[in-house]
């Protein structure tokens, strides 16, 4: 199921939001969209299921990104997949480290769930946005190294964010759907 929301959403993103994206402003860096929603399944999936979230997102990340993304060497294309699919259970764990309540645990209620997942997912966009620019060393050293590092940060958040809401929309409709059915 990770590997279908994951391919769906960078699909999304690259038929929808990305062209929409460039017909509205000018286009910062490549393949850098303003609205990430990848991001969030990587952070929510992470977030959720937590080391097991790691081999499905690379899978799906190396899958799409062969299929997506510009040509690159298969070696830099399964690094960068590697990379993504492993920034959030690294920016977890770093919450864990410093004493921050990060993985879901089904045994600990918290009232806003969304602090640990936005906390994460913050720090995990700028581990993954450090391990692309490594590769992508003809941005890092480049005129656009500072709005491409921005917009790359903004789109994984504002992904997350989306993602977010749009998960708690349909858990929201299910569990209406779910009462309605029973109510009868």
């Amino acid at each position: 199921m990770i590997m279908l929301l994951y391919a769906f959403a960078y699909f999304l993103v690259g038929k929808v939001v990305y062209p929409t994206q460039l017909l509205l402003m000018p286009d910062v860096a490549p393949y850098a969209s303003l609205c990430f929603l990848p991001h969030g399944i990587r952070t929510i999936a992470t977030w959720y299921y937590k080391r097991a979230a790691i081999i499905p997102l690379f899978i799906a990340s190396a899958a799409v990104g062969y299929y997506y993304q510009y040509p690159a060497p298969l070696e830099i294309q399964l690094g960068l997949a590697l990379w993504s699919a492993s920034a959030a259970y690294l920016a977890f764990k770093l919450m864990d480290q410093v004493g921050l309540y990060s993985f879901f645990d089904p045994n600990q209620p918290i009232s806003r769930p969304y602090v640990p997942i936005f906390i994460g997912g913050f720090i995990a966009s700028i581990l993954n946005m450090l391990g692309l620019l490594a590769v992508s060393q003809s941005i890092m050293f480049s005129d656009v190294a500072v709005p491409a590092t921005l917009a790359l940060a903004t789109g994984d958040f504002l992904g997350l964010v989306m993602t977010f809401v749009l998960l708690s929309l349909w858990f929201r409709v299910e569990r209406r759907f779910i009462w309605l059915t029973n109510r009868r």
